[in-house]
């Protein structure tokens, strides 16, 4: 019985000494055939195998360690239970913890004041297994939390006071659900350390602890066991001068600071000598490696002064420069633009290095305070560059596909049926469906609104019929569970994975993975399937036969989803290691590149949150509430940032060759980062080292593959294109000589997108002809599509391309339900002989009504009546139909118009057929919604108006540009109609007008007047004023004769001396006259605008059968071009960043 400690600096051969030592006991005592000695190494469970390497290699001759074992701390219990009797309960994992916490939230949830309202919140449950966990490593009973809330809110802090409180009414109920069932992982120790003294293995071993920092309470329990009944045990620790309190001082008791350099060894050593004089436990006599005082140069750095320097004055103060002189500094400090950069010039430089030195790929390694944001990057360029990584991480599972699919499919078996739940079940992948059967399935349920049980239970049409019934037979296994027990629910998924086969599927993809080279990925889908199975039986073992509901259930789920984490081994012995500064723990390498030392990895950023957060952590360890109550909690974020020097310690020491520290300007979203303060120190430490640049090199000197060079060249050839080279004449040669070692297709591909310039190709003669057939006939929508863009033309009518059809009602469904409607009204009218100007506002209503109701009730399969929330929109779109109704007819009421012809078709007699310059054919046809007519002095004069849901004007300039025809065009044929029907009657177009649906609402100053009547007592004129108000908001744009006899028989007010319209926009001047406001067009100005117009429709037609088909939008004001509202903004490929792409002006 006895310890001691093995101390000395990083570098200075501890883990090797202690190896050798083992070994050469191991011998002597193989001669002596004396079996009675064990060794037992307790390292982190990372270092293990990495461990059991070095002590093979270490054994030498003797070939085998047969009495020497590598354990960690799991492996020890397993050991030591396996020998004395496990407990009989089972050991709850993490994801036990996460899935009976996600119980005992929703039980506790009445009695939580603060946590209840935020359990459902991603990650939440995550925190609360963290904060019990820590509770337990660190010895704090449910006493003791309630002591903590206590203390928290005696000094004020009343929410952190609330949330210890929940977390103690928790705490409790995890341990007693979890009491008699199951022990935790913290607990396992405890038991551990209980059960040591019965174990004749630990009796007879010398155990050696390498390769920690620090140790919990918890652990510290069994270190104490272990001192007491093992033969001795051995600490190994990192410890060099550091300015601070002296080992042997911190031994008998000293006190020490934070901010040592050794904080986490003295307190280990202060913790451990602590236990042991209380225990009687003998102090053998320390190993120090490498002289105790004089700091001889570490074996690692031997012949390496500069490294040696580094180890020995890294965080000491004052700094001490390193002034030698040398061919070569083995610190170098790297700039990069941004970390992408970063990591491509960081394999640059390997490859260098394998080429210069000899190197293998393993005598390299990266490490990083912030590994996540360079994972990515590493694992893209490592792969372009043929450089095989193995990243030290665990990766989560809730991305991948079978996660999705299960998940997909216990919604489904919830009762969810909801088109987001089917298709993300659907596109999972695993489902059987191949894609393009997914893709037709889904536009036909999106197009039949199909989103409920009830939809997917009924037959399909004949085409979609299989896909459905595969559908439902997959996922019969889970449907009609009602309020199943766990046992059922598992069973039930269980069989669903039995039906989609999920294992063979993911072992498939897996062989798919492999034969990419994406090894790491293979092996993760090939561990899911058994971790999910896993989950499946932890659910059981938690739940038994208890009831639970399929909500509940998913939600346990997809808490043991978050807490999967798989894990991969190297897969090559010559790899480069990369892992993060604090958990990855690295043997000895040669190169070391210490990747964005940027403030905010170095030192780490703070949390700054959670259930305990960093000032929580401050405030308790301040106001000596913890100390108070003998309790401990994982350091504060100051004593984090001291831990931190000591990490970055170890890993700057692990290199004996070379060592590269590199930062970067920019982040990866452009924003600007300084670097580490360990930059400035480091500078400081070397001042004759200099801040490398790479980029800044030539680019042959930058280039270490024909991928790096491919990369290069896709930048390069975007600026030799846009003239950055003109005035480098030697960066073009350089450009042009690498561009011509690597010509080929992938360079010809390039260099196409570098000199990417939109020329205009139309389609060819005899393909216009096969489409078009020399003739264009069809809406005057057609020309207007055309005549905004050639390309939408084409792409609509020419091509025929579709949006996808979707059970939804949009604003365009409005204005086509308003529109049929009035039409309809108007038909009611008629077939009752009620003329437009004769029926009572209550009439009107009443048949407004019905037309609506007709008109709804048969549009796009009832869909406004298919949910209850689209019963608002009826009540409006109602509302809207009758002001319309009374509005048209106090308009027609005014003027001496009545309608003659509703949804009037023109064209298809061939009253609008032009012959075009090239000798075909444009043929336009339409329908008017209504024609008014009124005859004057043996004169008919004529009155269009159309429908409108949306705001429009009717711009001579927008006529001339041919965006904007309609009117013009249907009073052109509505002329020539009458004119051919009524020979000899003088046809005089007296107006074209918009008529906007609309139930518009008054505007403020308007408000104001009519609040002022009503105040007044004068309701009726209120009426009248809010009426006349609302009427004027209603009044329709377009196109008028400026001919006041036309005028006065549209508006008599404007007989009756008004000089402002309400239903027509004219406005008279009192001298007589149209105001420049007025919208009209004299007889020379209409015949003159509709020669023009024929002109530009004939050009347009000819433009389509030539095959005209260019991207060049026009763009009619500074904020609306055609592209504003296109459905094939995705498809065109317009962009005015590249040449030749621009708009045609107005």
């Amino acid at each position: 019985m006895g310890y001691r400690f093995c101390l000395g600096a990083s570098g200075a051969g501890k883990s090797s000494e202690l190896h050798k030592r083992v070994m050469q006991y191991a011998r002597d005592a193989l001669a002596r055939q004396d079996f009675s000695v064990n060794f037992l190494v307790v390292v982190p469970d990372q270092y293990t195998m990495q461990t059991q390497k070095e002590m093979v290699l270490a054994a030498g001759e003797c070939g085998g360690i047969l009495n020497v074992d590598v354990l960690s701390f799991g492996r020890l219990s397993h050991r030591i239970f396996e020998e004395v009797g496990a407990d009989e309960r089972g050991v709850l994992d993490d994801m036990g913890k996460t899935l009976l916490l996600r119980r005992l939230v929703s039980r506790c949830r009445k009695d939580l004041t603060v946590l209840g309202n935020g359990v459902e919140r991603p990650g939440m449950i995550a925190e609360i297994k963290s904060v019990i966990s820590e509770f337990m490593q660190y010895g704090i009973t449910p006493e003791g939390a309630g002591n903590l809330a206590a203390g928290a809110a005696a000094g004020g802090q009343g929410g952190l006071a609330a949330r210890l409180l929940d977390l103690k009414l928790l705490y409790e109920a995890f341990l007693e659900e979890r009491k008699n069932r199951y022990i935790t992982g913290e607990e396992t120790l405890d038991l551990l350390a209980e059960a040591i003294p019965r174990s004749g293995l630990i009796r007879r071993s010398i155990v050696i602890f390498d390769g920690f920092t620090g140790f919990t309470p918890v652990q510290n329990r069994v270190l104490l066991a272990l001192m007491q009944n093992a033969r001795e045990v051995v600490f190994s620790l990192d410890y060099a001068e550091d300015g601070g309190t002296p080992i042997r001082s911190v031994m008998q008791g000293e006190a020490y600071e934070e901010q040592d350099l050794f904080y986490l060894t003295r307190k280990t050593i202060a913790q451990i000598c602590k236990m042991a004089g209380k225990g009687g436990i003998p102090h053998e006599e320390d190993w120090y490696i490498g002289d105790e005082t004089k700091r001889a140069v570490p074996p690692r750095f031997a012949g390496n002064p500069a490294l040696a320097h580094l180890e020995k004055s890294l965080f000491r103060y004052p700094v001490r420069a390193y002034r030698k002189d040398a061919a070569e500094l083995p610190v170098h400090l790297v700039l990069a633009s941004n970390p992408a950069a970063e990591v491509r010039q960081m394999f640059r430089k390997i490859h260098e290095l394998i080429a210069e030195r000899g190197y293998h790929y393993r005598d390299f390694a990266i490490v990083s305070g912030n590994l996540s944001a360079y994972e990515d990057d590493i694992r893209i360029c490592a792969a372009g560059m043929g450089i095989p990584v193995y990243l030290d991480t665990n990766r989560s599972v809730l991305q991948n596909p079978l996660t999705e699919t299960i998940r997909g499919a216990l919604e489904i078996g919830g009762g969810d049926y909801s088109y987001e739940t089917m298709f993300r079940y659907l596109r999972s992948g695993l489902t059987g469906l191949s894609e393009d059967e997914v893709d037709r399935l889904e536009n036909y349920c999106l197009a039949r609104g199909i989103a409920s049980r009830k939809r997917w239970e009924t037959a399909f049409d004949d085409a979609y019929e299989p896909m459905r019934t595969r559908v439902l037979a997959q996922l019969s296994s889970l449907q009609s569970l009602g309020r199943a027990n766990a046992l059922e629910r598992t069973k039930a998924l269980h069989n669903f994975l039995a039906a989609i086969d999920a294992g063979e599927q993911m072992e498939e993809r897996a062989q798919e993975l492999e034969k990419r080279g994406e090894t790491a990925a293979a092996m993760e889908y090939r561990q899911i399937y058994d971790a999910i199975l896993h989950l499946l039986e932890e659910l059981y073992d938690l739940l038994g036969d208890e009831k639970i509901s399929a909500a509940d259930f998913l939600e346990l789920v997809e808490a043991g989803f978050e807490e999967i984490r798989l894990g991969t081994l190297p897969q090559q012995v010559d790899r480069i290691l990369a892992g993060d500064m604090v958990r990855t723990r690295l043997s000895e390498v040669k190169v070391l590149f210490f990747l964005g030392v940027n403030d905010g990895n170095i030192p780490q950023g703070s949390s700054k949150g959670g259930l305990i957060s960093d000032l929580d952590r401050e405030f308790l360890q301040e106001t000596n509430v913890l100390s108070g109550s003998g309790a401990e909690l994982a350091p504060t974020p100051r004593q984090q940032m001291y831990i931190q020097r000591l990490y970055l310690y170890m890993n700057l020491t692990k290199p004996r060759d070379l060592l590269y520290v590199s930062y970067v300007k920019t982040a990866e979203d452009g924003g600007s980062l300084r670097p580490s303060y360990l930059i400035g120190l480091l500078r400081q430490m070397f001042p004759k080292a200099p801040v490398e640049i790479p980029e800044e090199l030539p680019a042959s000197m930058q280039l270490a593959s024909a991928a790096d060079a491919g990369t290069y060249l896709a930048g390069a050839i975007r600026d030799y294109a846009d003239g950055l080279y003109l005035r480098e004449r030697e960066k073009e040669r350089e450009f042009l000589t690498i561009y011509g070692l690597l010509a080929g297709e992938e360079t010809r591909k390039l260099r196409e997108a570098a000199f990417l310039h939109y020329r205009p190709i139309p389609i060819t003669e005899k393909t216009a002809e096969l489409l078009y057939q020399k003739r264009i006939q069809g809406s005057v929508t057609r020309l207007e599509t055309a005549a905004q863009c050639y390309l939408r033309q084409y792409l609509r009518y020419a091509l025929r391309l579709q949006e996808r059809e979707e059970y939804t009602f949009e604003a365009r469904d409005s204005g086509t339900i308003l529109h049929e409607s009035i039409q309809r009204f108007g038909q009611l009218l008629k077939e009752k002989g009620i003329r437009w100007s004769e029926y009572s506002e209550e009439e009107g209503h009443t048949l407004a009504r019905q037309a609506f109701s007709e008109t709804a009730g048969g549009y796009h399969d009832q869909i406004l009546y298919a949910t209850a929330r689209s019963s608002y929109q009826v009540k409006r779109l109602q509302q809207i139909l009758e002001r319309t109704v009374d509005t048209l007819q106090y308009q027609l009421k005014k003027g001496e118009f009545e309608p003659a012809y509703l949804e009037q078709s023109f064209g298809r007699n061939g009253e609008l057929t032009y012959t075009l310059p090239g000798g075909g054919i444009l043929v336009l046809q339409g329908r008017i919604d209504r024609v008014d007519l009124c005859r004057a002095d043996g004169k008919l004069l004529v009155k269009i108006v159309d429908y409108k849901s949306g705001l429009q004007d009717l711009d001579p300039e927008k006529i001339r540009a041919g965006i904007r025809v309609q009117l013009m065009l249907y009073m052109d044929a509505q002329v020539r109609f009458l004119e051919k029907q009524r020979p000899g009657t003088t046809v005089i177009p007296a107006a074209m007008l918009y008529y906007h649906f609309d139930d518009p609402m008054l505007k403020a100053k308007e408000a104001d007047g009519v609040l002022s009547e009503l105040l007044s007592g004068r309701e009726e004129s209120a009426r009248d004023m809010e009426l006349q108000c609302l009427r004027s908001s209603l009044r329709p744009s377009g196109l008028v004769r400026n001919d006041q006899e036309v005028l006065e028989h549209l508006d008599h007010d404007l007989s009756e001396g008004a000089l402002s319209s309400s239903v027509i926009p004219v406005k008279l001047l009192k001298k007589g006259g149209v105001s420049s406001s007025s919208k009209v067009l004299s007889e020379e100005e209409y015949d003159a605008l509709q020669e023009e117009l024929r002109q530009k429709l004939c050009t347009i037609a000819q433009d389509i059968l030539d095959g005209r088909v260019d991207a060049s939008p026009i763009r009619q004001s500074a904020d609306y071009t055609a592209c504003s509202y296109c459905p094939y903004r995705n498809v065109c490929g317009f962009d005015v960043r590249i040449p030749g792409y621009e708009y045609r002006e107005l």
